[in-house]
């Protein structure tokens, strides 16, 4: 599995799409912001990046039960998108901007987001958004509102009614059925 570092360093292009965050699981909301980018940028720039991070501490009101391979079982099995597209990040269960941009400052890095986080980067002076890749600069900040997710879908519900769903059900909250993701949400 090549690391997002290892990507950049091979890598002949000079700009790189990149849609982060946690995935508890990747939902079809997520997958319709990745199509999004993919439709726009052209699928062969854009990558998920993801961590392998959990955390199930109800406390804090983040629950993050799936590991970088279980997340894979969502993101490639039940989406399709190609595991080579998928990249594990050594930060934070939410996938942070920032340790790309300064570990790769010779690239143009596009941040995907949704409506509900572009705040983020709205809040950031040095950060710009692009409509596109004529808008992409070398070496600059950027993201990509690809707006909100189909019906305001959360993780938080999705995990709530993935349990105990059939097979017909579990079809409905993701848009698609693998076996191995299947199974893995009735644990």
């Amino acid at each position: 599995m090549k690391t997002f570092k290892q990507f950049l360093k091979e890598g002949d292009t000079s700009h790189v799409v990149v849609y982060g965050g946690r995935f508890q699981p990747m939902h079809k909301g997520h997958k319709a912001v990745y199509d999004k980018a993919a439709s726009v940028f052209g699928e062969d720039k854009v990558y998920v990046v993801t961590s392998n991070k959990t955390n199930t501490d109800e406390k804090t009101g983040k629950i993050s039960p799936y590991g970088f391979e279980d997340k894979l079982k969502f993101i490639s099995g039940v989406h399709g998108i190609p595991s080579d597209r998928v990249i594990q990040s050594s930060g934070s269960p939410i996938f942070s901007p920032k340790e790309v941009v300064e570990r790769f400052p010779e690239h143009a890095i596009v941040h995907v987001v949704g409506d509900k986080d572009v705040g983020r980067y709205e809040k950031v002076a040095d950060y710009t958004e692009v409509k596109g890749p004529s808008d992409v600069k070398p070496g600059g900040k950027h993201y990509f509102n690809a707006g909100s997710m189909e019906d305001g879908v959360s993780s938080t519900d999705v995990r709530a009614k993935m349990k105990g769903a059939s097979k017909d059900e579990f079809k409905k909250l993701f848009g698609g059925f693998d076996q191995d993701a299947y199974d893995l949400a009735q644990r």
